[in-house]
C-alpha cells in the first residue's frame, strides 16, 4: 500500500468536507 496516496485521499475529504460546509465567499 502507498501510505502517500492515503494521505493526499484525505487531505482532498477534508478540502470537500469544508468546501461543502463553509462555501467560498
Amino acid at each position: 500500500c502507498d501510505p502517500t496516496f492515503f494521505d493526499a485521499l484525505y487531505e482532498n475529504y477534508q478540502t470537500t468536507i469544508t468546501s461543502a460546509t463553509k462555501p467560498e465567499q
